[in-house]
């Protein structure tokens, strides 16, 4: 997003949680799945036309692309602070 100069609007309670993740940490669970780095989902972007097909092949919308930067998390329609990490850095 940062370098197509856009924003993201992510809806946190969409992001697919691993049930051990959920049962373990109930509740860091959602903060973990949006920022714990574990690669475990592919994440694509497609216009709402879309969505029927995606749905059928097992994809889940957890946001949209938005006018303006960065990142915004949403709980129940509201801004959540960012997570205190983002992802694990492989060039670190």
């Amino acid at each position: 997003a940062e370098a197509s100069g856009v924003g993201l609007s992510i809806t946190v309670e969409a992001l697919p949680q691993l049930d051990a993740l959920t049962a373990r940490f109930p509740d860091e669970a959602l903060a973990l799945a949006a920022g714990g780095g574990e690669d475990y989902a592919l994440l694509c972007t497609a216009p709402p036309a879309l969505d029927r097909a995606l749905r059928a092949l097992g994809g889940v919308r957890i946001g949209e692309v938005t006018e303006g930067r960065g990142v915004t998390l949403l709980r129940h329609g509201r801004p959540l602070p960012p997570p205190s990490s983002c992802g694990f850095d492989h060039f670190a």
